[in-house]
């Protein structure tokens, strides 16, 4: 399944009565703190999904969706 990210991000914008700019910030706030976590859980799921590569916006939404299918 093909997902267009910026209708993903409109359509949560519009849930959450917010822009999307500031959908934006609060999934890079989101990946942040997981990126910087230092808990060894979390920091390992991190990296079997990412490696040690910080995600974009894009990239963090298209794998999540592929592993939620």
């Amino acid at each position: 399944m093909k997902f267009d990210i910026n209708i993903l991000l409109k359509q949560v914008a519009i849930q959450k009565n917010t822009t999307i700019d500031n959908v934006r910030i609060e999934i890079q706030k989101s990946i942040d703190i997981a990126y910087l976590n230092d808990d060894k859980e979390i920091k390992n799921n991190f990296i079997k999904l990412f490696g040690n590569k910080k995600p974009t916006i894009e990239e963090f939404i298209l794998k999540i969706i592929s592993v939620v299918e």
